[in-house]
């Protein structure tokens, strides 16, 4: 009968074999089964992650500048490529003018003004898909900061003052008291730049002297004049580039001439402690009656004893740019460099960046006739502005003042005092969108400071110039907007 040759050892290890082949088919079959489902499934997901419509990913936009500068940028970023959207699709709580720009997943709106200070924002945009079409809305919120407030308040302005004087900060939108940043036995006049405060102080001799504080480290650095002993005056400050100038005026000399009225220039960033005298042509004096920075530049423009209006770099020796001659100066327009100027009836606007000099089309206030008209400020480039106006009573006597809005509306008033209460001075903040208003009453106490006199009691109003409504209202005056 047939024999098998095979030991048993080869025929189990033959058996075996097969069953190991069949166990990796098993594998590989599994295995393509597992890698074609999870590609389905990966397609599945993809095609409806598409068919969702676009996601907000992110947001991101620069708070600080959105309300100091124009033409800050919000981006939002998308979780896949969007369609072209126009402005019109966009929709920004409070209302802000705008342009929009898309670029694969992100859109960009570019702000074409200033936002308000401590302020919830919501922006709804209607995107689709770029690839499927499908519909989704993008929506971000935020909050943009407050803003700090400071004033200053005198005592009596007697040398022997029971109290010094004092600069105290608040904030804008916060109900907190205010708090104490610089305090001396007189202050004349202070500005603010950063973490940086400059103060005029007098001495028992009305004498002037310069003090600059670190508000971070409460440093002070007393800065002194080359060859100047004149007394100091309007101290402002250039904001973003920090720098402080004042004035120093003129002194006379034994054949009774005088000097002119010169501005200093001090960066407290300098290894220094020594104020840099701005000169004109030739390094002669340039007179300064009015100045003012460019702000968050090294610029200024100077008023001399002609009316000519001169540009000039503080910080170097450049030469002065002649601006022409005009008779008032009504200052920039909030986040810009244009400079609004007149003559008599005539407005002209010079734009530093472009420039370019143009007729300014400002607009028309309808006040009372007997109305006394005083300040204004701009607001834009449509020729938006606020004003100042006394108001006679029946004796004909200017004993109180209102602040009047001029826009495309009309003539509005939007603030008054009370009774026998008068506006000293407005100001704008740096965004445009709040004015700060000066008051004191009938029965004021004048303080006798030499060269910026005022009066003891003085109260300083805050009134948003979107809602018309004065949100606030603290001791003190003037607010460091107006340097």
């Amino acid at each position: 009968m047939p024999t098998d040759d095979r030991t048993p050892a080869e025929g189990r290890g033959s058996s075996e074999g097969r069953s190991g082949r069949r166990a990796a088919q098993r594998y590989r079959r599994l295995t393509i089964v597992v890698v074609a489902s999870l590609a389905l499934l990966g397609g599945v997901l993809g095609a409806a992650n598409t068919l969702q419509g676009p996601r907000l990913s992110s947001g991101e936009i620069n708070g600080q500048g959105a309300v100091g500068r124009p033409g800050q940028r919000l981006v939002l970023h998308a979780n896949q490529p969007i369609a072209h959207v126009d402005a019109s699709q966009v929709t920004v709580t409070p209302s802000i003018p705008f342009t929009a720009t898309t670029s694969g997943s992100d859109l960009t709106l570019t702000l074409n003004g200033m936002l308000d200070y401590e302020t919830d924002y919501a922006v709804t945009v209607a995107a689709k898909s770029l690839y499927s079409g499908a519909a989704a809305s993008l929506d971000y919120s935020f909050t943009t900061p407050d803003i700090p407030i400071y004033t200053l308040i005198r005592d009596t302005g007697s040398v022997a003052g029971d109290e010094p004087d004092r600069v105290v900060r608040a904030s804008l939108s916060d109900d907190a008291p205010a708090e104490d940043v610089f305090t001396a036995p007189r202050i004349q006049e202070y500005a603010v730049s950063g973490s940086r405060l400059a103060a005029i102080v007098l001495d028992d001799q009305n004498k002037t002297s310069l003090v600059v504080r670190d508000l971070s480290t409460g440093v002070d650095t007393k800065v002194a004049t080359v060859a100047a002993t004149g007394a100091m005056r309007y101290l402002k400050s250039s904001g973003a580039s920090g720098l402080f100038g004042f004035t120093v005026t003129g002194e006379s000399a034994p054949d009774g001439s005088t000097s002119p009225t010169t501005l200093y220039v001090y960066d407290p960033a300098s290894e220094g402690v020594t104020a840099r005298q701005v000169k004109g042509f030739d390094g002669a004096q340039l007179p300064a009656v009015a100045w003012t920075f460019v702000q968050g530049t090294t610029s200024a423009v100077i008023q001399d004893y002609d009316q000519q209006l001169f540009l000039i770099d503080v910080t170097t020796d450049s030469v002065p740019s002649p601006l022409g001659r005009h008779a008032e100066v009504h200052g920039f327009i909030p986040g810009t460099a244009q400079l609004v100027v007149s003559d008599l009836e005539d407005f002209t606007r010079i734009d530093l960046q472009a420039a370019k000099t143009e007729t300014f089309d400002s607009l028309t206030a309808q006040a009372d006739p007997s109305y006394y008209p005083g300040k204004r400020l701009y607001l834009d480039g449509q020729g938006r502005f606020v004003q100042e106006f006394d108001v006679p009573d029946a004796q004909h006597q200017y004993s109180t003042s209102v602040l009047m809005l001029i826009d495309e509306s009309g003539t509005r008033q939007i603030f008054r005092p009370d009774e026998g209460t008068r506006i000293r001075n407005i100001c704008l903040s740096p965004n445009g969108r709040v004015a700060a208003v000066e008051t004191f009453a009938e029965d004021k106490q004048n303080d006798k400071y030499p060269n910026v006199p005022s009066y003891v009691p003085m109260t300083t109003s805050f009134v948003d110039l979107s809602s018309l409504e004065t949100t606030k209202s603290v001791d003190g005056w003037m607010p460091d907007w107006c340097q």
